[in-house]
């Protein structure tokens, strides 16, 4: 132990050098970009934002002043053949360049082939005898440039936003446009401001300059930061000339850490460790009031020391007070006498005489714990060092109850598991589409006891939901529901929008059809293949708040593997169905094939037949081809024509 010691005490001004000569100037340039990046992000947004939101202004401006045109053109029919420069610049200045935002802002009306401009309320309409490609080409000498989609527009007759820039002295102009139909010719209606004067007049430029000057304050602050960090910093090494000094209770709070780590139950290590805390306070006794965050209220009370060793039991109002407001504060509270508060009525109090109490919080990862009281017999008085250090020690006990949790935890995931397991097993017996989900179905009410299961699949056509495998219900509820429309129920909504529903109290959900009278909370997850919901997995308990979301994420796990086991079930029907269908043309096949042979039989027999007739008819022709043959030249030629 002494060895230990001496290494804490040299490495002690090596950390200090660390914190004072590399963390220091580290945090204090960290602080000061954190404000430049801020000035600037802000900025940029807020010029962003702005510029969004004119363009869009503009926009609507354009399109009301083009839809204006047009309804003037449609009142006068003799205009709808195309304007004259007259009529078109009269028409310009009324419904275009006298709607601007801004003083500065500019006004267009571009046709391919001549281009109308007016630069403020104040000034007169200018007349451009070119189109507007051609006017920004002849301005390039002036700063023209971007303006290669706003030309675009012109030709195609299109609306849109952007920016472009005709003349160095105004800059970036924000601009927006729309088209307008004038007889067979498109005018394209133009707004555009300068980029300055948005920013000015919607106080963005003023912002972002205030900004700027706000950025050495930020740093003065960061200084002013840093330097009370530093005092801090003192502060905490004389904290560690305390902690020295304080060998003795480190050795003993160490003892107490590992006795209470070496235990798996919570009973079994505060038993364990109400001697040793009694020793080291010289206390008469302990208790620990345990909380239940899922009531928020105490809940059981473990007493040691006074009257009674080491007993169980319910905790009292005064109990459950004292517990609420140690916990709210998350600090240990000292009372050097009970009799000069409302904590009197506690069971410490009351039942063993403890007349001065120090309540510590047990609280790890945010889990309320429970608060742990340590009682005397007679008032006492409490230093700081020493609630310090009790509460150090009640962390160390905190965290390994929390260890205990997290065991019990593992334990839990371990069931839920062999849940999986189970269900994947039994579903994977089976290779037909029902007898898989049954089997799923029943696997499940058997971990979840006291449940109703159901599984459903959405019909060929889509609009309902068929239940596939059921376990709990009563006969009537089948008679009922042999279908359930998408959208009808718990089930049917979540068909219909393919999202999880963890209903605590049924009852107090409209949407909740009653399958059983005796259900009062229900938990429903889709089966999804792919992007698409083919069906529900369905649990309901007859217990109110029976299912947590934990339970729900284990339920939307087990849906997952049933849509693997889903498909393959279905591609296995779908190869039988193959398979059968193969099979029945095959028969087919033999059938035709014994048919066809039958056929050939009876032909060959045919043709034995009229060869037969054939060849005595045939004989007969020949031989009295013969016979003339030889008497050929005794006939008469009047004999030979005939014959």
């Amino acid at each position: 132990m002494g060895d230990n010691r001496l290494a804490v005490n040299v490495s002690l001004p090596l950390r200090s050098k660390l914190v004072y000569h590399v963390l220091t100037p580290v945090v204090f340039i960290l602080f000061v970009s954190l404000g430049w990046y801020v000035v600037l992000r802000q900025g940029h947004r807020l010029t962003q934002s702005a510029l969004t939101l004119f363009r869009r202004m503009e926009l609507e401006m354009a399109r009301s002043a083009a839809d204006n045109v047009e309804q003037y053109i449609a009142a006068h029919p003799s205009y709808a053949d195309g304007l004259d420069n007259a009529l078109e610049r009269e028409v310009f200045s009324r419904y275009v360049a006298s709607v601007a935002l801004l003083d500065e802002s500019a006004a267009w009306m571009c046709a391919p082939d001549h281009t109308l401009v007016s630069l403020g309320s104040e000034s007169s309409t200018v007349y451009y005898d070119q189109g507007l490609g051609d006017l920004f080409v002849s301005w390039q000498d002036d700063g023209a440039s971007h303006y290669e989609e706003l030309v675009a527009a012109v030709t195609a007759a299109r609306a849109g936003t952007g920016w472009f820039v005709w003349n160095s002295t105004r800059g970036r102009e924000v601009a927006a446009w729309a088209p307008a139909q004038v007889g067979e010719q498109s005018l394209l209606i133009v707004f555009s401001v300068p980029q300055s004067a948005v920013l000015k007049t919607t106080g963005v430029a003023d912002h972002i300059l205030l900004s700027a000057i706000a950025l050495p304050v930020v740093t003065v602050v960061s200084a002013a930061l840093i330097f009370i960090w530093r005092r801090l910093t003192m502060q905490q090494w004389k904290m560690y000339q305390m902690l020295y000094q304080r060998e003795r209770f480190l050795n003993l709070l160490n003892d107490i850490t590992w006795t209470a780590l070496a235990k798996s139950d919570d009973q079994d290590m505060m038993h364990s460790l109400v001697g040793r805390l009694s020793a080291l306070y010289e206390a008469d006794g302990c208790c620990l009031i345990y909380w239940d965050e899922a009531t928020d209220s105490a809940g059981q009370i473990v007493r040691c020391g006074g009257k009674s060793h080491c007993t169980n039991g319910e905790a009292s109002d005064g109990d459950v007070a004292l517990a609420m407001a140690v916990l709210s504060r998350r600090q240990p509270l000292a009372i050097e006498d009970v009799g000069d508060t409302f904590y009197a009525d506690t069971t410490m109090a009351r039942d063993d005489g403890q007349r001065a109490l120090l309540c510590l919080p047990l609280i790890a990862s945010e889990r309320r714990i429970g608060v742990l009281v340590i009682g005397w017999r007679h008032p006492r008085q409490f230093d700081e060092q020493e609630i310090s250090w009790a509460g150090l020690a009640a962390r160390h006990i905190a965290l390994a109850m929390d260890k205990n949790q997290l065991l019990s935890n593992a334990q839990r995931q371990a069931r839920e598991l062999a849940l999986l397991h189970d269900v994947s097993l039994a579903a994977a017996s089976n290779v037909r589409l029902e007898d898989t989900l049954q089997a799923a179905a029943e696997a499940l009410a058997v971990e979840w006891q006291a449940t109703l299961v159901s599984l459903m699949l959405i019909n060929e056509s889509g609009d309902k939901l068929d239940i596939i495998a059921s376990v709990g219900y009563p006969d009537d509820f089948y008679e009922k529901y042999t279908a359930i429309s998408l959208g009808e129920g718990i089930t049917g909504w979540v068909a219909q929008y393919g999202e999880p529903l963890l209903i605590p109290d049924v009852r107090r959900d409209s949407r909740y059809i009653a399958g059983s009278p005796k259900v009062r909370s229900e938990i429903c997850v889709p089966l999804i293949a792919g992007h698409e919901v083919i069906g529900v997995l369905n649990v309901e308990s007859p217990k109110l708040n029976a299912f947590t979301d934990h339970d729900q994420q284990l339920l939307t796990t087990l849906a997952s593997n049933l849509v693997v086991l889903l498909e393959r079930a279905r591609l296995f029907e779908a190869l039988m169905s193959a398979q059968e269908e193969l099979k029945q043309q095959a028969v087919a096949l033999q059938e035709y094939a014994a048919e066809l042979e039958a056929r050939n039989e009876e032909l060959d027999a045919f043709a034995h037949t009229v060869a037969h007739d054939l060849k005595a008819s045939l004989s007969f022709v020949v031989g009295y081809a013969e016979v003339l043959a030889e008497d050929y030249d005794d006939i008469p030629p009047e004999q030979r024509q005939r014959a």
